[in-house]
């Protein structure tokens, strides 16, 4: 399939299910797939892992693995198969790193452009966020994680191998327990976080 071709001949974006099925063929139309998803996977990345060193690094990763894999991918779910490799890779990277590193690397992301109180700021509510989202149970966790990766329920549901449903229970489980985390009877008191 010339899909350079085609897309001069029609001048309409492929969907990703048509790249996907070119890609299955000729694996020089996976380029495609990788140019329109790198950016929103490395974000994703970035925002479980915190370091855009390591962001880049699984970002790589998750590309690699998913070109590796691409005959195996249905069509119709690339994103969340996408997705649901990214999550993998993010779990592996916890699992062999020292928990010591990752809150040493999180807290040396840093906008330069804000000025020190914006940034104190911005560390603070980061470090609530990532305190209140560790405390929310695996399966809550991801189904949230996900979500603010920009994935649709459904999606969630393919990237996880769960039913929609139970992905809408988990994330309205998940809102209740982080609004009960988040009240003032669960925030720390007197200047100690």
């Amino acid at each position: 399939m010339a899909l350079s071709t085609d897309l001069a001949a029609t001048g309409v974006e492929p969907s990703d299910e048509q790249l996907v099925a070119a890609a299955q063929h000729a694996l020089p139309a996976f380029e495609h797939l990788y140019r329109r998803h790198v950016h929103e996977i490395h974000r994703y990345c970035a925002r479980r892992m915190g370091s855009e060193m390591d962001a880049a690094d699984a970002t790589s990763v998750v590309f690699t693995r998913a070109l590796t894999n691409i005959r195996a991918c249905h069509p119709a779910t690339f994103r969340p198969w996408l997705y649901a490799i990214a999550r993998h890779v993010v779990v592996d990277h916890y699992r062999s790193a020292r928990p010591s590193d990752v809150i040493d690397e999180a807290h040396d992301v840093a906008d330069q452009a804000l000025g020190p109180e914006d940034l104190s700021i911005l560390s603070d509510q980061r470090r609530t966020i990532e305190r209140v989202l560790a405390r929310l149970p695996d399966g809550e966790r991801s189904v949230i994680e996900l979500r603010l990766a920009g994935l649709s329920a459904v999606e969630i549901a393919t990237a996880l191998g769960k039913t929609r449903n139970a992905v809408d229970q988990a994330q309205f489980r998940a809102i209740a327990h982080l609004r009960e985390l988040l009240s003032p009877a669960h925030q720390p008191t007197g200047g100690s976080s």
